[in-house]
């Protein structure tokens, strides 16, 4: 997922927190979302708007660093948190580290 990698990338470089907190309310994932794209273009053919910090977290929301990536990416993301948040019994307002590897 190399454009999501570089969209938090350079998020983290302009002051974006690592450290983050799991959001479960789906009501408040979409109010963060919505705050996040306000007022972005539309992403544009086989593109979605990615946001960092996810949607999906206390952080999340207006402010968020977006980007236009390839909808693939977006789904492979969606999935691996999806994953990330089950296997480690990430419950709300929980602590995790993001980090950017190769």
């Amino acid at each position: 997922m190399p454009n999501i990698a570089d969209n938090i990338a350079n998020a983290i470089q302009q002051g974006a927190p690592t450290t983050l907190n799991r959001v479960t309310s789906k009501s408040q994932i979409r109010k963060n979302r919505r705050a996040a794209l306000r007022g972005q273009q539309s992403a544009g053919q086989g593109k979605s708007l990615d946001e960092y910090p996810f949607a999906s977290c206390a952080q999340g929301g207006a402010g968020s660093c977006v980007r236009a990536v390839p909808v693939g990416e977006q789904n492979i993301q969606g999935g691996k948190m999806s994953q990330f948040y089950q296997r480690n019994n990430m419950g709300d307002g929980d602590a995790f580290d993001v980090k950017v590897v190769d």
